[in-house]
């Protein structure tokens, strides 16, 4: 994320992946590309409100249609 020696920015989205600083562009590139930003790309990225867990709290159906 770029903000390992920031601990104030550890739960502050905004300051990830700034353009020049030392991060994880794996996990970078994924980033914005997933559903609400959410992408597991490395240990931890779970953390501060950031996990790739999407809930949907009692659900009758799950439908995946996948196009070519």
């Amino acid at each position: 994320r770029g903000v390992a020696m920031t601990p104030e920015n550890w739960s502050k989205p905004e300051t990830y992946y700034k353009t020049g600083e030392i991060c994880n562009e794996y996990a970078a590139f994924f980033h914005p590309i997933s559903v609400s930003g959410r992408a597991y790309g490395f240990c931890y990225d779970d953390v501060f409100d950031q996990s790739t867990l999407v809930e949907c709290g009692n659900a009758e159906r799950f439908t995946i249609d996948l196009k070519w």
